[in-house]
Formats: structure tokens, sequence, C-alpha cells
């Protein structure tokens, strides 16, 4: 059986090959590693961000590694837009895209999904929610945030999750981890905030927006209401 240990000896070596010049190893390992990853413990977030940012690395020195690269984010969109797509292939499209900076094909694969397949389009909505609020496309919003309060809450659990894990973890109680989990919340709930107001649900953002700070007094929250 696969150890975390394995994992990051793996990813070491992806990293460690590039810097060697053996860019065929490279490529073969990445690919390997992008498919195993998905079994091995603790990896899964590595996955499809420091590995990718790797994997680009080796693509700007060596051709085929773009070309994997691609042709792997090609294969999850045909299988998305064939409606057979899983939430595993959504993230690998959108993880790949932002890479390599085409972000704008995700929304757009996420659009006719939506048009075509609503059933699997509920279950990617959170990966691309914020494309679509850069995009202001807020009636998307409206029909899959059925529950705000709700989605507040698992936002709020997933913070106290990741404090209990800095708690646990030596390694992660840092201050680069404490100012992402920080963030990442502020901006989750500020986003949310933000959909409801759009949406002319000022009830709703207002009442988000109290448990918000009644939990983590924070500037940015107070003032995503305008009086």
């Amino acid at each position: 059986m696969s150890t975390q240990n394995d994992g990051v000896q793996a990813f070491q070596e992806l990293e460690a090959l590039a810097e060697a010049g053996k860019f065929e190893e490279a490529l073969d390992k990445h690919l390997w590693f992008h498919e195993a990853s998905k079994e091995l413990p603790g990896m899964g977030g590595v996955r499809l961000s420091y590995a990718l940012d790797i994997w680009m690395e080796l693509a700007k020195k060596y051709s085929p590694a773009m070309d994997a690269l691609i042709n792997l984010r090609n294969n999850n969109r045909e299988i998305l837009l064939k409606g057979d797509g899983k939430f595993e292939n959504f993230h690998d499209l959108s993880a790949i895209n932002q890479t390599l900076g085409e972000n704008e094909d995700t929304f757009m694969v996420f659009l006719e999904i939506h048009n075509n397949h609503p059933k699997q389009a509920k279950s990617y909505y959170h990966v691309v929610e914020e494309l679509i609020v850069e995009k202001q496309a807020y009636d998307i919003c409206d029909k899959y945030i059925t529950d705000p309060i709700k989605k507040y809450s698992q936002i709020q659990h997933m913070h106290e999750m990741n404090v209990e894990l800095m708690r646990k973890s030596p390694t992660m109680d840092n201050d680069d981890f404490k100012k992402n989990t920080k963030e990442s919340y502020v901006k989750e709930v500020c986003r949310l905030i933000e959909i409801m107001s759009t949406l002319e649900k000022t009830d709703i953002a207002e009442g988000i927006q109290k448990l918000a700070l009644d939990y983590l007094d924070n500037e940015e929250i107070r003032g995503t209401i305008c009086s």
C-alpha cells in the first residue's frame, strides 16, 4: 500500500529529474504522479497545485511536456462535455487551465455543462464560482446556491478544520498557512455576501454578514454591504 512518504518522495523526484536535465523521465514521472497521487495519502492538494506548477516549468524547457498537459486537459474536457464526467475531471480541467492561464476555457466548459447536464454542473459549481462572479453571471449562482446559510456554515466549517489542522500539526502551524486560511475564509464569505446582495437578497446577505462577524470580526467582511 502506498504511503504519504511514497507520495512525498515521488513529488520530490519531479523537480529533481528536470533539474538534472532528464526531461523525458521527468515527464513520465509527472504523468505517473498525476494518476497515482489520486490514491496517495496527503497528495490531493499537491497534485493540482505544486505538481502542476513544476510541470509547467518543465513544459517551458521541453515542449512534449506542454503537449501532454494540454492533452490531459482536453481529455477531461471531452469526458465532461459528453456528460460522463465526475468531480475529479472538472477539478483537473480547472486546475490545469489555471496553470495554463486559460481560465476562460473552464468558464465556457462549465456553461456548456450547465446548459446540457445540470445535474453534473451542480457538483462542479463550487470550483468555478469565483469565475462566475468575475463574469457577473449572478443568475447562474442563484441556481446552485439553494441554501446560502448552509453554504456559509460549510465555509466556516472548512476554516475550523484548517485551524484544527494547525493545532494538531506543528508543520502546518506557520504564518503562511495561517494567513492563507484566514484569507480563504474572508474571500469566500465576501463573495457569498456579494452574490446575495447583487441578487437583491438583502436580508440573507446581512444575516450571513452578521454570522461571519460574530465568528471572526474582519474589516473586509464588515465593508461588504454598503448602507
